[in-house]
């Protein structure tokens, strides 16, 4: 394949910031780019003659035709290779990347193809999992997961940031943590994240993009992806959205424009901005924590989730369904009134008139309730209360506020292990009486 270019016209392909480009050759995949049907045409009639001479084959079936261009394609233009018509398809794969026609998002389709193969490699290593060791804790999940899955969902993101279908991989991403926590599809986000001191691939997907922005910077200017690289800047000057449009807002987001402006990106600058992306990120989800407005699922959460980690239970909680049991009461993601009464239409119920129906204290079914108030688990709460005491100081003298939240953000491990094993056999009593 050495002597191609010979026999391919150069001033058939496209012009890329004054370089002309007919082809692209990867290993034995091959790309014919021209701007006009006519040019395409005659850079195929050329390769066909590269091939009779080397006694080459090109399989018509796998070959391809893409137009970019936002306009259909005409129906009269045909393309052929050998007296073969070669198809003209709207999307493509080309080394593992979906490439689509359409000019406002060409790789539209990527990221949910991606997310599908992912998806396939996350079923099969829980079932490996689950076959293999039984079970492995968050901790070591996470692991597994970020060695296994994520390179799967990082595949080209460098390129292919921006495009409107990646939100399909952060997607892949989060319901993974909802499913190691195993809460609701509907549980908070933020909570999610927050509880597994997470961060959304998108903020490592940035990170990424500056390093081959860095990489790009540093080519010597007469490569051919230089040349690309300098006719999307020229076209993002003049207000063109494209790849360069992206890099120049995470710059924005981190107020650091002015590396946008001087071109240049250091090894020191990057780790600043990672630095900052997370910074951004732990303090967006703990305000939107807070924010009960925003959130008013995370009412009882916002008074013991302080900090952005992954928790202590996670790990040091050896039983499954008690671990379990914590992780649905710590985010809401349980069957108290306070959550389902949500749901009642007739009338519909505002938080306050969400009542315990399991005691006649008239008081609110909410986390605080079951922690602290309702009779009905007056014996397990005796057993957790005399622990607490022992391990918080004057817990005797707290309010019940107070008491609740030393006891949901306690770091002891003797506090944590008896809270799950409360609340998952409280919530067992409790489903008895429903029945």
């Amino acid at each position: 394949m050495s002597d191609i270019n010979e026999y391919l016209d150069n001033s058939t392909g496209i012009d890329v910031n004054d370089l002309l480009i007919a082809y692209i050759l990867f290993a034995d995949d091959l790309i014919l780019c021209s701007e006009t049907p006519e040019g395409l045409q005659t850079l195929l009639n050329q390769l066909q003659i590269f091939c009779s001479k080397w006694h080459l084959i090109l399989s018509p079936t796998k070959s391809k035709i893409m137009v970019f261009n936002k306009r259909k394609v005409a129906k009269n233009v045909v393309f052929t290779f050998n007296n073969s018509v070669l198809e003209i398809v709207f999307e493509y794969k080309y080394l593992g990347v979906i490439f689509s026609s359409n000019t406002n998002d060409c790789f539209k389709k990527n990221g949910e193809h991606l997310a599908s193969k992912a998806r396939k490699a996350t079923f099969a290593l829980n079932s490996y999992i689950k076959n293999s060791v039984g079970y492995l804790n968050p901790r070591q999940s996470l692991h597994m997961f970020d060695k296994q899955i994520v390179p799967i969902l990082d595949y080209a993101c460098d390129v292919t940031y921006g495009s409107t279908s990646n939100y399909e991989l952060e997607k892949v991403h989060l319901n993974y943590l909802k499913y190691l926590l195993c809460v609701k599809p509907c549980t908070s986000s933020k909570a999610v994240y927050a509880e597994l001191g997470r961060f959304t691939l998108e903020t490592k997907h940035k990170i990424q993009v500056l390093k081959y922005w860095q990489r790009l910077l540093n080519m010597p200017d007469g490569t051919p992806i230089k040349h690309a690289y300098n006719e999307l800047f020229s076209l993002q000057s003049s207000r063109h959205r494209n790849w360069c449009s992206f890099v120049k807002q995470i710059l924005i987001d981190v107020d650091m424009e002015d590396i946008w402006l001087n071109q240049d990106i250091s090894d020191k600058n990057i780790r600043a901005i990672k630095c900052l992306l997370h910074e951004n990120f732990i303090r967006d989800t703990l305000t939107g924590i807070e924010d009960s407005e925003k959130s008013p699922k995370l009412r009882s959460y916002k008074l013991f989730k302080t900090d952005f980690r992954l928790e202590n239970y996670l790990s040091c909680i050896r039983n499954r369904s008690h671990q379990i049991a914590l992780s649905k009461f710590r985010v809401s993601s349980h069957n108290l009134r306070i959550e389902t009464g949500r749901y009642d239409r007739n009338p519909k119920l505002e938080p306050h008139e969400r009542l315990c129906i399991y005691c006649t204290s008239n008081c609110v079914e909410d986390e605080n309730h079951f922690i602290l108030g309702c009779p009905l688990y007056k014996n397990q709460r005796r057993l957790l209360f005399n622990i607490c005491k022992r391990n918080i100081d004057n817990f005797d003298s707290l309010n019940d506020e107070n008491r609740f939240i030393k006891i949901m953000s306690s770091k002891n491990e003797i506090i944590i292990r008896n809270l799950g094993k409360y609340v998952y056999n409280c919530f067992n009593i409790r489903s008895k009486y429903s029945r």
